[in-house]
């Protein structure tokens, strides 16, 4: 087994290859109890469960969650092999296979949204509502842009396709008062390829207009 090392709360790489893992989803513990938090690294194909325990209290009475243990599943065919000797001790039989089956479940639901070639209503960077599409933009390098315009922040979300990972959000937008579009934010991407910000730059003046004059 190789212990799982958290970059932070959102970046987390896979042991094997140094890629970053998809979260799927988490359960948080109460004192004494396990917590478990799921991810998935899509160019290994392997699943990984985290186990989280609370420590404490500390003087001042708080909890602190810490990662203590990680068990993986690999594809076998058309099912996850778990690859570990025995499950957790802190979960009864039942409560793991119900987390099995979450798991499961969770990766099919990231490789069926990862397939879609399509991205109708790109959710905005900002605040996660829908945004109106504003079609795909294409750079010099060839690369496919969706472009998605928020009402409510008025800001403009773009997403590129990930062969690995699916359609991620790379930066944001916004409109000025002198009639052009500025990078407003650079989103970090866990996806393999790398847009600089000058590619960026020149795609704040591809961006249509007529939506908004």
């Amino acid at each position: 087994m190789v212990l799982i090392k958290p970059l932070s709360h959102e970046w987390v790489v896979c042991p094997r290859d140094g890629s970053f893992l998809v979260p799927l989803g988490s359960m948080g513990a109460a004192p004494d109890l396990c917590g478990v938090a799921e991810f998935y690294c899509p160019r290994c194909d392997e699943a990984f469960l985290v186990i989280t325990e609370l420590r404490g209290p500390d003087v001042s009475g708080k909890y602190n969650s810490e990662w203590t243990d990680n068990y993986s599943w690999s594809r076998a065919g058309t099912v996850f092999r778990f690859n570990e000797m025995s499950p957790p001790s802190c979960f009864g039989n039942r409560q793991w296979e119900v987390r099995i089956r979450n798991l499961r479940f969770h990766v099919q639901g990231f490789l069926k949204e990862r397939e879609k070639l399509e991205l109708l209503c790109p959710p905005c960077l900002e605040d996660g509502c829908p945004s109106i599409s504003l079609g795909l933009l294409r750079d010099k390098e060839g690369r496919s842009y969706k472009l998605g315009w928020c009402t409510h922040c008025q800001l403009v979300s773009t997403y590129t396709h990930d062969i690995d990972y699916g359609w991620e959000g790379i930066a944001l937008f916004v409109w000025e008062d002198n009639c052009r579009f500025r990078l407003r934010a650079v989103i970090r991407r866990r996806g393999a390829g790398f847009i600089d910000n000058r590619s960026l730059f020149q795609l704040a003046h591809q961006i249509p207009l007529p939506y908004f004059t």
